[in-house]
């Protein structure tokens, strides 16, 4: 009976430290989630801008390594991908809604010149810049 009485009290006790590790990391990824937002926030809000790594992680009190590993687990793609995403989404909004030049279109969204707003946008989108303008005129 003593045996079975130590070996429930030993597995309580196991199961406890495992909920507190639980715990323990649940609050960590709701902090993480938390910084992680502001970086989001402010990448939404200043994608066309050049910023670093290391501005942002000074913005939100992380280190720079950190912010990219913690980015990468949560977002599934790097920072420079995430800014990338956002400013072809802002170029086909852009492309869509306006008769702008391309290369106007390009540097609002953020790229430094038009042939490299064109070779990601065709990475991206699977067409060029001029091919989406036209295909969307068309329909």
């Amino acid at each position: 009976m003593v045996w079975f009485y130590s070996e429930f009290i030993n597995h309580r006790d196991t199961e406890d430290t495992e909920v507190a590790q639980r715990r323990a990391r649940s609050r960590l990824f709701v902090q993480s989630r938390r910084w992680l937002t502001q970086v989001i926030n402010l990448l939404q809000e200043r994608f066309q801008e050049r910023t670093t790594i290391a501005e942002m992680a000074v913005a939100v009190g992380v280190h720079p390594v950190h912010l990219a590993r913690e980015f990468r687990r949560f977002e599934h793609c790097t920072i420079g991908e995430y800014i990338r995403r956002l400013r072809i989404e802002q170029a086909c909004r852009r492309l869509t809604d306006s008769t702008e030049p391309i290369a106007a279109i390009a540097a609002e969204a953020g790229f430094a010149d038009q042939s490299h707003f064109a070779r990601t946008f065709k990475r991206v989108v699977g067409m060029s810049p001029f091919q989406f303008r036209a295909t969307l005129t068309t329909s």
